[in-house]
């Protein structure tokens, strides 16, 4: 099968047989996932083994999102893990919270790492945004999505003042 299939050059897509605007709200949240997972992709390329295992993992995370998002429905597995994932991600947000101790706002742009997770963040709030204006059951995904725009906002405040957010480009 090429990637060519001359079917989407009038403003339209196909999602499991049905023909939609490319501006369909669904695309859209769709195409967000993609996006925040594309832009997680150049984070985690800069980013030491460990913490890119851990990027990874948030991009898996966005895959299942993203069918959900697609076939409009979580299955019954799919939501368990969801709700694993919502677990983990507020157990990182409790541990960083304890080692970071923010008490003021914080502007972006300390350095590339500490920005970059801070456009991912706020990527993550439009994808939240976006699955809200589609108004189906996605209760565990906009909890998740919330969760991790929590985690990419401490994230960056780890690098904000990090060694480890200098990179060389």
């Amino acid at each position: 099968m090429g990637i060519i299939t001359r079917r989407g050059d009038k403003g339209f897509t196909f999602l499991f047989q049905k023909k939609l605007r490319k501006d369909d709200k669904r695309i859209e949240a769709i195409g967000t996932v993609d996006e925040l997972s594309s832009f997680l992709g150049v984070a985690k390329s800069l980013l030491s083994e460990e913490k890119k295992e851990l990027i990874e993992n948030i991009q898996k995370d966005l895959l299942i999102i993203g069918e959900a998002l697609a076939k409009e429905h979580l299955t019954k597995e799919k939501i368990s893990f969801i709700k694993e994932r919502i677990n983990w991600l507020e157990k990182e947000i409790e541990d960083r919270e304890r080692k970071l101790k923010i008490n003021k706002f914080v502007l972006p742009g300390e350095n590339f790492l500490s920005a970059w997770f801070n456009i991912v963040r706020a990527i993550t709030r439009r994808l939240e945004r976006k699955v809200v204006a589609l108004r189906k059951k996605n209760e565990y995904i906009l909890i998740y999505l919330n969760r991790l725009s929590d985690f990419l906002f401490l994230y960056a405040q780890e690098f904000q003042n990090s060694k480890d957010g200098k990179v060389g480009i």
